[in-house]
């Protein structure tokens, strides 16, 4: 584009004092050098533009008052890109100010924007000196000779993983020659995959790869790593615009930040609070000594562990902390922690409970962690319960956050007349009924994947049956403790518990409440053994464990669902909040519980383990009924919802193929005119 030509014309324009347009192209001749800025390859050519435009606007008088707002914001644009420290401060007394501004909106972006930017900036830097410092060292004393080529490729790699675009993991193998997809290490092939493929075609390529099936350890790595790299794309996605975003694995401290940035009160306290090490509470607790501001105090607590030195200070400012205070819940909530972490227990719960009663509203966010505190000094089930319900803030949708109801109506926006030809109105009923039991969780509460975790680790069956019976677990959770209870009964052989919680679970699911009948009318306890496996496999919602998030809602077993049943139990699992592989054992055990309810439940769990994953188990079962039972009209059902479900992966088990083989095998030769054999045959012509 002709931006000088354009100036020039704007110029001419300006300079007629005759013409209407004169105080626009006035304007305009400070926004084409500001465009012509913007596109400049490099900052040299771009930064005479910029003071070119900034000394045109500071000339620039709007006598109709039509741009006066737009040149400050010109103007504020320019001192961005050229003068960002100057900047940055002028922004942070800007958004300090009370009153706020009419472009509070574009300050708090741009303000955002440039601390990222020095932060960053401050990062690499560190990053290149450390990274200086080791090649030095490396120098002095190597005695390998490391091949560009390979850096290149390792820097590159580096580069695709951290912004989420791909995904690597490590297999233990003998030796053998690499597919494309690795690159061999010793024994072990490390796999690199595009993380928009699928887990199901990363199995199957690494099966492939090889020669063998992965065990369930294996998978759960693979969905780990595909985790993982979801976590980097979303985090990365927003800045993507943004050149200058670090990516490394230095961490943000204090001392590297520049001066400057300390030097305004704002910016100063957003690092320090946002920072955490043992020198950001050294240094928040000098500011609180100095200001004596419940800024720094609120600040300092943030950081305080129950040893920190002068923390006995710290709580008796806290505890003169007006109620009224805007500081004050997040003063209440880290004098809370602190005082469970001095074991007074007593105080901590009065603290939560006071903080809770308040006609204050508080936002949600802020309520799930005083009720998550709360519910690690619970003393009884009820309490544990009743603080462990969580609402959620966001419902995540694709990578999108939002209500349900944002969700749906997002949805109905992308009614095409060319593509969905049964019309608006049914296109937009479809979209309702989709989200129709999402929407049914909305406004409820519900337990974190923490809370799930830490029953199925800790309560045994006993505990389970209470649970289900306290008034403190809401109705619409229930079902999915009756499932569990009568799962696990039916696993473990307890009949007694599986026959009383055969009702239960009628009354949740009455669409089940024939075939449960059916099975309760069982005359011997070979027959009950066969009905009971029968109903198992009919029913995927089943699973001895208690589901998180929303719970299960398709329950057919000939289609496919990634929820299906059950895998066998981990004892590590990947924890979001810590962003890494944890054992399970490392959760806080419920205080209420007894030592012998807790050994208890680590016996079933020992045995739901041996159990195993639910497609090889009730495979493995079915089988054995087969050749029991080869006329039983209920078998060759049975063999081909098994064979369907050994074919495909549920969050790290199934797709045991040689399993698989076995019941088709079965299946084609006992009974090659059953109709499920046909219905094998169709999917396995259709690729399924």
């Amino acid at each position: 584009m002709e931006y000088d030509d354009a100036k020039a014309r704007f110029s001419a324009i300006a300079n007629d004092p005759e013409s209407p347009w004169s105080e626009t192209a006035d304007y305009l001749v400070a926004r084409t050098l500001i465009r012509k800025a913007s596109l400049a390859k490099t900052e040299d050519i771009a930064k005479p533009l910029y003071e070119e435009a900034g000394q045109h606007l500071r000339r620039f008088v709007s006598s109709s008052g039509k741009f006066s707002d737009s040149s400050e914001k010109l103007l504020a644009l320019i001192k961005y890109r050229v003068n960002p420290e100057e900047r940055v401060r002028e922004l942070a007394n800007q958004l300090a100010y009370y009153g706020g501004n009419q472009n509070f909106r574009q300050d708090l972006i741009d303000y955002t924007w440039l601390m990222d930017k020095f932060e960053s900036k401050a990062l690499q830097d560190e990053d290149d000196r450390l990274r200086s410092q080791a090649e030095a060292e490396t120098n002095s004393n190597k005695s390998d000779v490391v091949q560009k080529d390979d850096s290149a490729w390792n820097e590159d790699a580096f580069q695709k993983r951290i912004r989420g675009e791909t995904l690597n993991f490590f297999i233990e193998v003998s030796d053998s020659g690499a597919s494309s997809n690795t690159n061999t290490a010793g024994t072990s092939k490390m796999f690199t995959f595009a993380s928009d493929r699928s887990i199901e075609e990363i199995r199957e390529n690494v099966e492939q790869s090889i020669g063998r099936q992965l065990t369930t350890d294996e998978i759960r790595m693979i969905e780990n790593a595909k985790s993982e790299s979801y976590r980097l794309k979303t985090s990365f996605r927003s800045r993507t615009d943004r050149g200058d975003q670090y990516s490394g694995e230095v961490k943000v401290s204090l001392r590297l930040l520049p001066e400057f940035l300390r030097e305004d009160e704002v910016t100063d306290w957003l690092f320090a609070y946002q920072i955490v090490d043992t020198d950001a509470y050294s240094y928040s607790l000098s500011k609180y000594k100095q200001s004596a501001t419940e800024l720094w105090l609120m600040t300092a607590l943030s950081k305080a562990t129950s040893t920190s030195v002068e923390v006995t200070r710290l709580l008796g400012a806290a505890s003169r902390v007006s109620r009224t205070s805007p500081a004050f819940p997040t003063i209440a909530y880290h004098t809370a922690r602190l005082h469970y972490e001095q074991g007074k227990t007593a105080e901590a719960r009065r603290m939560i409970d006071d903080v809770l009663a308040l006609p204050a509203e508080l936002p949600v966010s802020s309520i799930n962690l005083f009720n998550a505190l709360r519910q690690k000094m619970s003393s009884t089930l009820d309490d544990y319960l009743r603080f462990a319900l969580r609402r959620p803030f966001a419902f995540d949708f694709d990578g999108t956050l939002g209500s349900i109801d944002e969700f749906v109506a997002e949805q109905k926006k992308w009614f095409d007349p060319d593509y969905n030809k049964e019309g608006r109105e049914a296109y937009e009923q479809k979209v309702e009924d989709e989200f129709r039991n999402e929407r049914l969780w909305q406004d409820r509460q519900m337990f974190d994947y923490r809370t799930v975790r830490t029953v199925n680790q800790y309560f045994p069956q006993s505990v389970l049956i209470d649970a289900y019976r306290s008034p403190a677990l809401p109705e619409y959770l229930k079902e999915r403790f009756a499932v569990a209870i009568w799962t696990r009964a039916a696993l473990l052989k307890d009949n007694a518990t599986a026959d009383r919680f055969a009702r239960e679970l009628m009354s949740h699911h009455p669409e089940l409440a024939e075939q449960i009948r059916s099975l309760m009318a069982a005359s011997t306890p070979t027959a009950r053994e066969d009905a009971v496996l029968y109903f198992m496999v009919k029913n995927p919602l089943l699973t001895p464990f208690v589901e998180d998030g929303l719970g299960k809602t398709d329950n057919d077993a000939e289609v496919w669902d990634i929820n299906d049943w059950w895998c066998e139990p981990s004892d590590s699992v990947y924890d979001e909040e810590v962003g890494d592989l944890v054992e399970l054992s490392s959760y806080l055990k419920p205080g209420f519980l007894t030592r012998a309810q807790i050994e208890t439940a680590a016996r079933e769990r020992a045995s739901l383990k041996t159990v195993g994953d639910a497609p090889r188990y009730l495979a493995n079962s079915v089988l054995a009924w087969a050749r029991r039972s080869p006329n039983d009209r209920r078998v060759p059902e049975a063999l081909y919802l098994m064979h369907k479900a050994n074919g495909w992966s549920k969050w790290g088990c199934g797709s045991n193929f040689d399993l698989q083989k076995e019941l088709g095998d079965i299946l084609r030769r006992r009974y090659p005119s059953s109709n499920f054999t046909q219905m094998m045959l169709k999917d396995e012509l259709d690729g399924q």
